[in-house]
């Protein structure tokens, strides 16, 4: 006889030799409290009849079960009641990554890699990583890490690309935090024996405030204010007054930096490697001396676009 689940009523016909309808059991599935199972001796030789006895209230209560199904009838109960009650009935579906499972009745949990599953006796399942895992910058999140550390090791290498930022408050062992360059080509200096370190100029290089535009690598001189000016062979004061060359531009006001020692790069100098190189006229650097009231080598050019600064003495003409 068939199971109704959805008035979860159970019934069986009981018919008489012409296959009429000589009695009915309906049994209220969702109300059923208790069933008893039991093997009575055979009518007949062959086997034994179940008797299935079923309470629809405490059994303590009464003793006496509100059903109680043999033979046949009892049979075919407990072949409809395993195949309809017995499994979980349930609206829940599973899904993977918002698809469903190809298969409903069962879900299997696997631990992939450095991923460890351990059931407990409750039903739960913890999920815990095990040894290194490693994943893309894309999908590590901004946040503080006060833990761990991160090892760069031979082979590989921390970088960035375009306009990627990657800052640092120790380098070396040296705290570099609290402090930032106050203008370009500055570096970081570290006393020995310091624990900290100081952005400054390069030695050979000073920051000088510009009196007047002054573009770079063009002779700078500082006069009695102060400030910086493009040096010039024609002016004899500036004979004096000459401190270097500007390796950046400045307009007046602003600051700049002048070079005083070592090797000075520019591919637009064009020097004739090998050449004594001069102050020139309005900030000029030339190979060719005497142009002004004074002669003052500068250096000498390394290559077509070095020179390698070594002031010379200053020779006042006449």
């Amino acid at each position: 006889m068939p199971f109704l689940p959805k008035t979860s009523f159970w019934y069986y016909q009981y018919l008489d030799a012409q296959s009429q309808v000589k009695n009915e059991t309906f049994v209220n599935v969702a109300l059923i409290h208790h069933i008893s199972v039991q093997l009575t001796p055979p009518p007949v030789i062959g086997g034994q009849t179940p008797l299935v006895n079923i309470w629809m209230q405490d059994k303590d209560i009464n003793k006496d079960p509100d059903v109680a199904l043999t033979g046949v009838a009892a049979s075919t109960f407990l072949v409809d009641f395993s195949t309809y009650v017995s499994p979980c009935s349930s609206t829940i579906t599973l899904e993977t990554n918002g698809a469903l499972n190809p298969i409903q009745t069962l879900l299997n949990l696997k631990q992939g890699t450095n991923i460890v599953l351990t059931p407990d006796a409750f039903g739960g399942v913890t999920i815990a990583a095990s040894g290194s895992i490693g994943t893309g910058f894309e999908n590590i999140t901004t946040g503080d890490n006060t833990t761990a550390a991160m090892t760069v090791d031979t082979g590989a290498s921390l970088s960035y690309a375009n306009s990627g930022v990657v800052n640092a408050n120790e380098i070396g062992g040296i705290n570099v935090s609290g402090n930032a360059p106050a203008h370009p080509g500055e570096v970081l200096v570290s006393q020995t024996g310091d624990t900290s370190a100081e952005w400054e100029d390069p030695i050979g290089i000073v920051t000088l405030t510009a009196g007047q535009n002054i573009g770079a690598y063009q002779a700078v001189a500082v006069r009695g204010d102060g400030l910086a000016y493009i040096a010039d062979a024609g002016t004899l004061a500036d004979a004096d007054r000459f401190v270097g060359i500007a390796v950046t531009s400045a307009l007046m006001g602003s600051t700049l930096q002048v070079q005083q020692s070592g090797t000075i790069d520019n591919v637009g100098f064009l020097f004739t490697p090998g050449t004594t190189i001069y102050l020139g006229l309005a900030g000029a650097l030339t190979a060719s001396p005497g142009l002004g009231l004074f002669e003052l080598s500068l250096g000498v050019a390394t290559s077509a676009s070095q020179l390698e600064m070594q002031i010379g003495l200053v020779i006042v003409f006449a």
